[in-house]
């Protein structure tokens, strides 16, 4: 659905208990959606996993301006890779890392 959905501008999704799993599923149907810009994924737990499939899906999704991933108890190394994408992707992109203790 997300794949070819043509309107759906923000997805808000937080506090879902997602995970890893529903956080790559979520990741792999983004990378081709050219609608969504901003992703809100609050306290999802999507850990290490999960952050990884968001960060390749940042790296070739260019619609996706905004990623929160606030509260997430990420590894330092995933928090690292997100940022690293920001970096990459420079202005055009904010990936919020918040305060991420899971609280």
């Amino acid at each position: 659905m997300l794949r070819h959905n043509c309107e759906l501008a923000e997805l808000h999704l937080r506090f879902t208990g997602m995970g890893a799993a529903g956080a790559a599923a979520l990741a792999e149907a983004l990378e081709r959606n050219t609608a969504v810009q901003k992703v809100y994924l609050i306290q999802n737990a999507v850990g290490a996993d999960g952050a990884a499939a968001l960060a390749r899906m940042m790296r070739v999704n260019s619609t996706v301006r905004l990623l929160d991933v606030t509260a997430n108890r990420l590894p330092d190394e995933s928090k690292d890779l997100l940022r690293e994408v920001a970096a990459v992707r420079g202005d055009e992109v904010l990936i919020d890392l918040g305060d991420d203790d899971g609280k």
